[in-house]
């Protein structure tokens, strides 16, 4: 199946002086988007707070963002002290950089359902979700790839919650390397599997980001960025890959952005891969060692029309006008969280028609 939207984004700024996950003088970029398909058109609201160099020279990172969309869905993400380097200024050809995978993240469904996440530098997490009902779900992945995943089967009645536990890969299981899973319902007989391993090869990393400025280039004709804005920008890459354990995820994703002197990024092209290993839908196999279902995210956006309200200091000019900036990062981790959410809500339905 394949999904086309428009997406429209207005960015504004709103101050540089914003406060956010305990840090202070941030700049406060303010952004109204409208995703609109065939069959429904969602509104979101964004702030994303980042902050500059005022000497032009020196980090340039995001702290984190809040958005709310036209769903009645609200997420709120705080990047840790190792994550959120967006750019290095001034930005010079073959510089490179990484991010860690550490940060927090609290959601809030229309619902009432809650999910917070706290990320460690190295990808493993924890989540905990809170249920209308009373009852709450918890997923832990460990350093090692191990994990266990509680939920609750029957309500808030049911008794305790029935438990996922995942295993380290087995690389001397008959038949060749196994993932061992682990299925427990309270007062019955644990369930074993064995799962092909579908692990990348070589040491286990969980989560891994590399950064790269690739110089001068000439902006993709798809991006539609008015020559009177710029022909040519800084194209920086930024590749990551995430592995979740306790889902069976294996995500691939690369953003491309091109940024242009007293502009700021006027061009970002995304692509995003990520293969689901497991299904807890029903529709298909449980657990499996090849892909169950591709989701692929590709988007392209470009700088439309660039409006500089005030400029009567250098200083501040230069700082307003690096943050004309894409919101893809942010909208990227939107997606994440809500499709973990609806995983997290399909592994219980899932339970449920599994016990009847």
């Amino acid at each position: 199946m394949t999904t086309a939207a428009q997406v429209s984004v207005t960015t504004t700024i709103v101050t540089n002086s914003a406060s956010f996950g305990g840090r202070q003088n941030l700049t406060q970029l303010h952004a109204t988007e409208t995703d609109k398909t065939a069959l429904q058109t969602i509104a979101v609201v964004t702030d994303q707070y980042v902050s500059c160099p005022l000497s032009g020279s020196g980090d340039y990172r995001a702290a984190g963002f809040t958005s709310t969309d036209s769903n009645a869905t609200t997420l709120t993400i705080t990047y840790g002290a190792g994550n959120g380097l967006l750019d290095i200024l001034p930005e010079t050809s073959g510089a490179q950089w990484q991010n860690d995978a550490s940060l927090t993240s609290a959601e809030v469904d229309a619902d009432g359902q809650t999910t917070d996440t706290t990320i460690n530098p190295d990808g493993s997490y924890s989540q905990t979700a809170h249920f209308p009902d009373g009852t709450q779900s918890t997923a832990v992945e460990n350093s090692d790839g191990s994990a266990t995943y509680s939920f609750p089967f029957g309500g808030p009645n049911a008794g305790p919650n029935d438990t996922i536990s995942v295993g380290t890969p087995d690389p001397n299981a008959s038949g060749g390397p196994v993932i061992p899973i682990v299925v427990q319902a309270p007062s019955a007989t644990p369930e074993p599997v064995n799962v092909p391993d579908w692990y990348p090869p070589g040491p286990l990393v969980l989560s891994s980001e590399t950064d790269q400025d690739q110089g001068s280039s000439a902006l993709p004709a798809a991006c539609a960025v008015p020559a009177a804005i710029a022909t040519s920008g800084t194209k920086i890459v930024r590749t990551t890959t995430r592995l979740d354990t306790v889902f069976g995820e294996l995500e691939q994703q690369t953003i491309t952005v091109y940024t242009v002197a007293g502009v700021g990024v006027v061009c970002s092209v995304i692509n995003d891969v990520l293969n689901g290993y497991y299904d807890y839908t029903g529709q298909g196999v449980l657990f499996n060692g090849v892909p169950q279902q591709i989701t692929t995210f590709a988007e392209t956006m470009g700088l439309q029309s660039l409006t500089l309200r005030h400029a009567s200091a250098a200083a501040t000019a230069a700082r307003s006008l690096q943050t004309v900036m894409h919101v893809a990062q942010a909208r990227l981790a939107r997606l994440s969280a809500l499709r973990h959410a609806r995983a997290m809500q399909a592994i219980r339905h899932w339970a449920r028609r599994a016990r009847l």
